[in-house]
């Protein structure tokens, strides 16, 4: 395969499978990595090195105003501090830019604990369809700040494009970018243009989606301190102007690299990345290429660990028909799910007591809460889904169903096994000693006692309870309860397997242990579901995640993006 970018250079066979490596390098950027992107996108991040060689804006001023008559540069450090005050005055209020930090060099937005700063710029010609920020920015942060730089629409609430964290940038509220956090400056552009919402990172597009507002009034970065120390932005340059960027490629133009980039990732077998480009490059009006479309879905099939869905649905919604109809021959060969949930949904009665008046029963009808409600996804061999929410959202009750323990007000249930459900505490009797409790609880799996006897010595030593395992239950701390039932679910091998909370058992030592032995167990299985709170097994393990908000599913698939949504709720 030879491709052509529209200024001429070309990306071979040879280069193809390194293009994602490419890209992610020249985000950051790195010289020997720009010069494989495309002119538009190679000049910003050229620009980019040299501001960091020089500390001089001039280059990036003369390439971003190129052939505008609409831009306008409210700061760069090329001219003094009070030729720049004049130029923000025009924009954003005077006390705004008074809350920052001004020199020569730059403005810095800084904020400790408590504190707040907003750094303001409104368009004095009123709402506008069309607009751009570019920011030259570093960031020094000792902890995690809430820093965020959003659209201010005409009507309707503050929408967050970029969140800035100690260790990454955030894009869009979902896309979290950790290799782009460096002690160094990084260019980001904002973009609105023909009703679709744009991000770039020292040019190169990382967020293009349909605008979610109308017209605009403005942009503010928003900055809100925590913890001891300060956190600060040094911004030495900032420009706006109406979406006519020179920093903005064609949609062709960033509809190829994003299938390069594609090709590149189902070549390594990087799904992950791949579904990142994916959600973060949307519609750009031009079809993703038939080629890059279907190599990623045959390396979806290919991989071990799951079959990716959400990818499926990504890749096929981005192709013309001729390649969905080129699609539709492989997809006719996708396997089956082991699990599948359509419209579950569970209901029960607000007020138990109550409703067993005869009265009650005979006057109105029953008053019903929702635990779930109309809760939808597949989930096939080799893959493990993460469940997250705050409490209340529904986690435990989804899984208590998935046993039949809540009865269905709505929906189906297809499963091709029987799961098991291992909580902390579940099926245990207090009075029994914890050895009778596994035999207990074995007996109830369908193995023979003396198929657990052969299990015990395993079981309580890995659960590091040979002192205490004849002891009765009810005497044992919530850690020693969750070690047990975690040795138990680990020694028994499942193929469909629901675990709640049990990962957090027993000190760092224990924990480190107990995902060593997690890790062949899964390798066994063939479905795992996890409820968790915490977020590293869930970003480093999980092939899927579901979040869930007061029963109700917001969100199924990557579980970066997942997470990234749950971070934003809460």
């Amino acid at each position: 395969m030879h491709d052509n970018f529209e200024d001429g250079s070309r990306l071979t066979e040879t280069e193809l499978p390194d293009m994602l490596d490419i890209v992610t390098r020249a985000m950051e950027p790195d010289p020997a990595a720009v010069v494989h992107l495309p002119a538009p996108m190679r000049a910003i991040a050229e620009a980019v090195i040299e501001f960091r060689r020089t500390g001089e804006t001039k280059d990036l001023v003369e390439l971003l105003a190129e052939k505008q008559a609409d831009v306008d540069l409210l700061w760069h450090s090329g001219s003094p501090a009070d030729d720049n005050i004049k130029a923000f005055e025009r924009f954003t209020p005077q006390t705004s830019l008074q809350q920052a930090k001004i020199a020569d060099d730059g403005i810095s937005v800084g904020v400790r604990k408590d504190e707040r700063v907003q750094l303001r710029v409104d368009w004095p010609e009123g709402d506008v369809e069309r607009a751009e920020v570019h920011l030259l920015v570093r960031s020094t942060f000792k902890i995690e700040p809430f820093f965020a730089l959003r659209w201010l629409p005409a009507v309707g609430n503050e929408e967050v494009m970029v969140r800035f964290r100690p260790e990454s940038l955030v894009f869009a509220r979902r896309l979290d970018y950790r290799s782009l956090h460096r002690a160094s400056h990084q260019l980001l552009s904002l973009i609105r243009k023909d009703g679709a919402d744009i991000i770039l990172i020292n040019g190169v597009p990382v967020i293009w989606r349909k605008a979610e507002s109308g017209p605009l009034r403005g942009v503010v970065l928003d900055a809100i301190g925590s913890g001891e120390g300060e956190n600060a932005l040094h911004i030495p340059l900032v420009m706006v102007g109406r979406g006519q960027s020179r920093a903005l490629p064609e949609p062709a133009v960033a509809a190829r690299l994003l299938s390069q980039v594609l090709s590149s990732a189902a070549a390594k077998g990087d799904l992950s990345a791949a579904s990142g480009w994916l959600t973060g490059i949307g519609d750009t009006g031009v079809p993703l290429e038939r080629e890059a479309g279907i190599a990623l879905l045959t390396s979806n099939f290919a991989h071990v660990d799951g079959y990716r869905d959400y990818l499926e649905e990504a890749v096929v919604a981005r192709l013309d028909e001729d390649g969905r109809r080129a699609a539709a021959d492989l997809l006719a060969a996708r396997p089956s799910p082991v699990l599948r949930l359509a419209d579950v949904t569970v209901k029960i009665d607000r007020n138990p007591s109550k409703h067993a008046s005869l009265r009650y029963l005979v006057s109105k009808r029953p008053d019903k809460v929702s635990l779930l409600d109309g809760v939808n996804f597949d989930a096939y061999n080799g893959d493990i889904v993460g469940i997250i929410g705050k409490n209340g959202a529904g986690k435990s009750t989804l899984l208590k169903t998935l046993v039949a323990a809540m009865p269905l007000a709505r929906g189906v249930i297809e499963c091709n096994d029987r799961p098991l459900l291992l909580r902390p505490g579940a099926g245990m009797q207090g009075d029994l000693t914890g050895r009778e409790n596994v035999l207990k609880t074995g007996l109830y799996m369908g193995f023979l006692p003396h198929q657990m006897r052969d299990l015990m010595q395993d079981i309580v030593a890995f659960a590091e309870l040979e002192d205490h395992i004849d002891r009765p239950f009810r005497y044992y701390s919530d850690g020693m309860r969750a070690r047990l039932i975690f040795s138990l679910a680990t020694a028994i091998p499942r193929d469909i397997l629901l675990l709640d909370e049990l990962l957090s058992a027993g000190d760092v030592g224990f924990q480190r242990k107990a995902m060593a032995r997690l890790d062949e167990f899964l390798r066994k299985a063939k479905l795992v579901l996890v409820v968790q709170h915490t977020f590293d097994f869930v970003l480093s393990r999980c092939t899927k995640c579901l979040l869930l908000d007061h029963g109700r599913p917001l969100y199924f698939g990557d579980p970066r993006v997942a997470t990234e949504l749950y971070r934003e709720l809460h």
